[in-house]
Protein backbone atom coordinates (compact mmCIF):
# COMPACT_ATOMS: atom_id res chain seq x y z
CA UNK A 1 0.00 0.00 0.00
CA UNK A 2 0.89 3.62 -1.06
CA UNK A 3 1.51 6.50 1.73
CA UNK A 4 0.52 9.68 1.05
CA UNK A 5 4.40 11.18 -0.22
CA UNK A 6 3.95 8.03 -3.10
CA UNK A 7 0.34 8.79 -4.03
CA UNK A 8 0.85 12.35 -4.43
CA UNK A 9 4.49 12.26 -6.11
CA UNK A 10 4.81 14.52 -9.56
CA UNK A 11 4.90 12.70 -12.47
CA UNK A 12 7.46 12.95 -15.08
CA UNK A 13 6.94 15.37 -17.73
CA UNK A 14 7.66 15.53 -21.10
CA UNK A 15 11.09 17.07 -20.75
CA UNK A 16 12.07 14.58 -18.45
CA UNK A 17 10.51 14.82 -14.43
CA UNK A 18 9.03 16.99 -13.63
CA UNK A 19 10.83 20.13 -12.77
CA UNK A 20 13.89 19.18 -14.17
CA UNK A 21 14.27 21.92 -16.61
CA UNK A 22 12.21 24.98 -16.73
CA UNK A 23 12.14 27.59 -19.33
CA UNK A 24 13.71 30.85 -18.70
CA UNK A 25 12.09 34.06 -19.49
CA UNK A 26 12.97 34.26 -23.61
CA UNK A 27 13.70 31.20 -24.31
CA UNK A 28 11.10 29.31 -26.36
CA UNK A 29 8.52 26.90 -24.65
CA UNK A 30 9.49 23.06 -25.91
CA UNK A 31 6.32 21.32 -27.02
CA UNK A 32 5.56 17.56 -26.47
CA UNK A 33 6.58 16.51 -30.05
CA UNK A 34 7.14 19.21 -32.35
CA UNK A 35 9.84 20.59 -31.04
CA UNK A 36 10.20 24.63 -29.74
CA UNK A 37 7.15 26.80 -29.89
CA UNK A 38 7.52 30.30 -31.30
CA UNK A 39 3.61 32.37 -31.09
CA UNK A 40 2.74 33.49 -34.92
CA UNK A 41 3.23 37.09 -35.98
CA UNK A 42 1.01 39.42 -35.85
CA UNK A 43 0.51 41.38 -39.36
CA UNK A 44 -1.79 44.51 -39.31
CA UNK A 45 -5.06 43.90 -41.98
CA UNK A 46 -7.19 46.30 -43.00
CA UNK A 47 -11.10 46.37 -41.51
CA UNK A 48 -13.22 43.84 -43.66
CA UNK A 49 -15.97 46.20 -43.37
CA UNK A 50 -15.81 48.29 -46.85
CA UNK A 51 -15.93 52.43 -46.32
CA UNK A 52 -19.36 54.08 -46.76
CA UNK A 53 -20.46 58.08 -47.19
CA UNK A 54 -23.80 58.73 -45.99
CA UNK A 55 -25.14 62.00 -46.13
CA UNK A 56 -28.49 63.62 -45.70
CA UNK A 57 -27.92 67.23 -48.05
CA UNK A 58 -30.58 70.34 -48.51
CA UNK A 59 -29.30 72.15 -51.88
CA UNK A 60 -30.77 75.05 -52.98
CA UNK A 61 -33.10 74.33 -56.45
CA UNK A 62 -31.55 77.00 -58.39
CA UNK A 63 -28.11 75.38 -57.93
CA UNK A 64 -29.20 72.21 -58.74
CA UNK A 65 -31.25 73.06 -61.96
CA UNK A 66 -28.10 75.17 -62.93
CA UNK A 67 -25.76 72.19 -62.66
CA UNK A 68 -28.33 70.27 -64.72
CA UNK A 69 -28.55 72.55 -67.64
CA UNK A 70 -24.98 72.67 -67.88
CA UNK A 71 -24.80 68.63 -68.18
CA UNK A 72 -27.66 68.67 -70.40
CA UNK A 73 -26.34 71.07 -72.59
CA UNK A 74 -22.77 69.65 -72.65
CA UNK A 75 -24.88 65.95 -73.59
CA UNK A 76 -26.58 68.21 -76.44
CA UNK A 77 -23.43 69.19 -77.98
CA UNK A 78 -21.98 65.55 -77.93
CA UNK A 79 -25.51 65.06 -80.21
CA UNK A 80 -27.65 63.77 -77.37
CA UNK A 81 -31.72 64.68 -78.30
CA UNK A 82 -33.69 66.70 -76.03
CA UNK A 83 -35.88 65.10 -74.16
CA UNK A 84 -37.52 63.90 -70.56
CA UNK A 85 -35.08 61.10 -70.04
CA UNK A 86 -31.97 63.51 -70.93
CA UNK A 87 -33.79 65.98 -67.93
CA UNK A 88 -34.02 63.58 -65.94
CA UNK A 89 -30.07 61.80 -65.79
CA UNK A 90 -28.86 65.17 -66.09
CA UNK A 91 -30.44 66.26 -62.51
CA UNK A 92 -29.92 63.35 -60.99
CA UNK A 93 -25.94 63.10 -62.14
CA UNK A 94 -25.86 67.00 -60.62
CA UNK A 95 -27.23 65.93 -57.41
CA UNK A 96 -24.40 63.29 -57.65
CA UNK A 97 -22.01 65.65 -58.28
CA UNK A 98 -22.91 68.16 -56.23
CA UNK A 99 -23.19 65.97 -53.41
CA UNK A 100 -19.54 64.28 -54.02
CA UNK A 101 -18.27 68.59 -53.56
CA UNK A 102 -20.76 68.58 -50.22
CA UNK A 103 -19.04 65.76 -48.94
CA UNK A 104 -15.61 65.31 -50.39
CA UNK A 105 -15.98 62.20 -51.75
CA UNK A 106 -14.04 61.26 -54.97
CA UNK A 107 -15.42 59.97 -58.41
CA UNK A 108 -14.19 56.28 -58.00
CA UNK A 109 -16.27 55.72 -54.93
CA UNK A 110 -19.95 54.40 -56.64
CA UNK A 111 -22.85 55.42 -55.85
CA UNK A 112 -24.96 53.11 -53.95
CA UNK A 113 -27.97 54.22 -52.93
CA UNK A 114 -29.45 57.90 -53.50
CA UNK A 115 -32.81 59.35 -52.87
CA UNK A 116 -34.01 63.00 -53.94
CA UNK A 117 -37.60 65.34 -53.55
CA UNK A 118 -37.83 68.97 -54.42
CA UNK A 119 -40.09 70.67 -51.65
CA UNK A 120 -40.17 74.58 -50.47
CA UNK A 121 -37.72 75.49 -53.07
CA UNK A 122 -34.93 72.46 -52.00
CA UNK A 123 -33.63 69.41 -53.21
CA UNK A 124 -33.42 67.03 -49.80
CA UNK A 125 -31.28 64.46 -50.69
CA UNK A 126 -30.41 61.39 -48.89
CA UNK A 127 -26.77 59.60 -50.64
CA UNK A 128 -24.82 56.66 -50.00
CA UNK A 129 -21.36 56.09 -51.14
CA UNK A 130 -19.43 52.99 -51.53
CA UNK A 131 -15.57 52.68 -50.96
CA UNK A 132 -13.45 54.34 -53.76
CA UNK A 133 -11.71 51.92 -56.31
CA UNK A 134 -8.05 51.56 -56.05
CA UNK A 135 -6.59 51.86 -59.69
CA UNK A 136 -4.36 49.04 -60.88
CA UNK A 137 -0.99 50.00 -62.17
CA UNK A 138 0.38 47.30 -64.53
Amino acid sequence: MQNHFERNRPMPGPFGPAGAHMPTAGEPLPTVSRGPFTPPRLYAVEAGMPRLTSANLRMPAELVRRRAAELAAFARSGGARHSLGLWRSAYEQALLSLAREATRTPESAPCEALFWEQRDGEFRVAVTFGEARQRMLH
